[in-house]
């Protein structure tokens, strides 16, 4: 029997949300490379070509220690169309209510019944995205710590909330812990976002992991950094979250 994938929910950026939904939802596939990231991944042992140039040789190096400790097997990605909840966020928080609710509760049981080959049990499955979609992410992945074991973020677009979503992290963590990972890049304006939403975790003691690779905030990263993170993290993550209620 093949075995069955941890799965993971990948919100896009603002282009592909004015874009509309019968293109949206392609975008990691379409736009940020990620099948390409996948075939190297399954491949082994990454080269600089495989970020697009974009990581430094420490990085590259801790890249592959992990790959070579547990090497990838494979994530069941799901792209999602994402709507621009930016606006959202203060004038009408309910929005986001409802969105996290359609993904974690409709969207994720319905993979679950849908896809025999994807393990989307309780736990096993990671939320991720950049920009708008690492906003997302942060939103959905927080509001549900008891469906989603794993949640990543890039260059989320966040600022002015830092504090505010890092107290919603805490929170979901202590009733059920999440493994978080943020990345941004040295040229992303909001990398200075990013970093202050590490530090106010650290203050409440969310253990949580930061990348910063080389790049912008632009496709360049999504088709390198992103796209190689989003896959190798959630692989690493999702098959060491243990079930809900376990210990950590």
């Amino acid at each position: 029997a093949k075995e069955r994938l941890p799965v993971v929910i990948a919100f896009h950026g603002m282009t592909e949300s004015k874009a509309g939904p019968d293109k949206g939802y392609r975008a990691w596939v379409d736009d940020y490379g990620l099948d390409k990231a996948y075939e190297a991944l399954l491949i082994g042992k990454l080269g600089e070509s495989a970020f697009g140039g974009l990581v430094r040789p420490a990085e590259l190096a801790r890249f592959n220690a992990e790959l070579a400790a547990q090497p990838y097997r494979g994530l069941f990605v799901v792209g999602v169309y994402t709507p621009n909840l930016n606006a959202d966020v203060e004038s009408h928080p309910e929005r986001i209510d409802a969105f996290a609710k359609w993904v974690a509760l409709k969207l994720v049981p319905k993979i679950r019944d849908t896809f025999p080959i994807a393990d989307a049990a309780d736990r096993k499955v990671g939320v991720d995205g950049v920009s708008l979609g690492g906003m997302v992410a942060l939103e959905v992945g927080l509001r549900y710590p008891d469906v989603f074991g794993a949640v990543g973020s890039m260059q989320p677009a966040v600022r002015g909330r830092e504090a505010e979503l890092a107290q919603k992290l805490a929170d979901a963590g202590g009733k059920a812990p999440q493994r978080i990972r943020l990345l941004s890049s040295d040229k992303d304006p909001l990398l200075p976002v990013t970093k202050k939403l590490s530090e106010e975790l650290r203050q409440r003691k969310v253990a949580h992991t930061l990348v910063v690779t080389p790049g912008g905030h632009d496709y360049a990263f999504n088709r390198g950094p992103g796209a190689m993170e989003l896959l190798h993290f959630h692989d690493q993550a999702l098959r060491a979250v243990p079930q809900s209620g376990s210990a950590p």
